[in-house]
């Protein structure tokens, strides 16, 4: 497209919105409306995670990984947990916004050499929120696994 033809475009446009305040209002404001209402309605500031524990391992690696977790002061383990029951009670009285499973053999599988799992079980009521969990948890667990090898 030429250059004249471009700024007869925006010449045409530019009187239309000029007449027609409705028009101004869609094109300029609206915009910049929605712009702000998805940034408030995305923004994962996540200022404490309460989790709930249930270590089967008991071993002293498993406790140097919780303490890894809860360092900085983010994460808060405000339960520990004998059974996936009393996980999912916590999650449904939201009184935890995700739980952290330590199976049996974790220390022993880390300290030899081999990979190690932890299960993450979130409460999914609120998508976004539980994905921003779920990532920051994540990402100290896998800062916790370079920091051992």
């Amino acid at each position: 497209m030429s250059l004249m033809r471009t700024l007869a475009l925006v010449r045409k446009e530019i009187r239309h919105i000029w007449r027609d305040p409705q028009l101004l209002f869609m094109v300029l404001i609206a915009p910049a409306f929605v712009l702000f209402l998805l940034a408030y309605t995305f923004a994962a500031d996540l200022e404490l995670i309460r989790i709930g524990v249930m270590d089967h391992d008991h071993s002293p690696i498993s406790r140097r990984y919780l303490t890894a977790l809860t360092a900085d002061g983010e994460v808060r383990v405000v339960q520990w947990c004998e059974s996936y029951d009393e996980i999912e009670a916590l999650l449904r009285r939201g009184e935890v916004g995700l739980a952290v499973v330590i199976p049996p053999g974790f220390g022993a599988a880390l300290t030899g050499g081999r990979a190690a799992t932890v299960q993450l079980v979130l409460d999914g009521s609120d998508y976004f929120e539980s994905l921003a969990y779920g990532n920051n948890v994540t990402q100290r667990t896998i800062a916790f696994g370079a920091a051992m090898a």
